[in-house]
């Protein structure tokens, strides 16, 4: 891995890169058969990133991630040992305009994450983990995962954001305490257990039959 710091207009990795301090590009990062080790460093991307090699973004529990700027990225992480080259510490969106950052395959996030007003995160059909210590949740957190842990349970989804369950199969609403919680899925969804939402709950979609709501209880509350 060769070091890497400072500030790039453009960055294409080709080869392996390591972060020797943090490090920012002010435009488009491009892997093309290589990655970048954050190495417990904070790395800001403010142009579009083009993942000809997927999983280039290598973290750690000490490693950052910032995406700034007017884009709208696509994230791919190093998937070569799952809860550790995948991980960050803390995950910002804190784009420009009203900007979506996609995330392409799992990643752990155990510090905070932050998604700023306007902005709206994509976790696609990746589960979202993590010890997630704080969340500041401004924006729009998507997600499409149908599993039974599509988000972390039992916790706080701080600010004055919207999360969206906008699948298209039945999803499983995860418990926890939610400003505003959205359940755009045709199919409906089914709640893990307990959630709380302290602002709006939205249900913008048809039953998806006529035994069934767009949000299931059960026996919880």
């Amino acid at each position: 891995f060769v070091p890497f710091s400072g500030t790039a207009e453009t960055f294409a990795v080709l080869g392996n890169a390591v972060l020797s301090a943090d490090a920012s590009v002010a435009s488009d990062l491009t892997f093309n058969g290589g990655r970048v080790d954050l190495s417990g460093r904070t790395l800001t991307l403010n142009g579009n990133v083009t993942n000809t090699t997927v999983g280039g973004i290598r973290g750690s529990g000490t490693s950052n991630l910032t995406i700034s700027g007017g884009v709208n990225p696509t994230l791919s992480f190093d998937q070569t040992t799952l809860g550790i080259t995948n991980v960050l510490n803390n995950l910002s969106v804190n784009t420009t305009g009203s900007n979506t950052v996609t995330v392409g395959n799992p990643v752990v996030v155990n510090g905070t994450l932050t998604t700023a007003h306007g902005q709206t995160l994509n976790m696609g059909t990746n589960a979202l983990t993590g010890t997630l210590a704080t969340i500041n949740n401004n924006g729009t957190i998507l997600t499409q995962n149908t599993t039974g842990t599509p988000l972390p349970a039992a916790k706080t989804w701080g600010g004055t954001g919207t999360v969206n369950y906008n699948g298209s199969s039945a999803q499983t609403v995860a418990t926890g305490t939610y400003q505003n919680l959205t359940i755009s899925n045709a199919a409906g969804a089914t709640a893990a257990g307990s959630f709380t939402v302290n602002g709006i709950l939205n249900l913008p979609m048809s039953n998806p039959s006529a035994t069934a709501g767009s949000l299931a209880i059960g026996v919880h509350t």
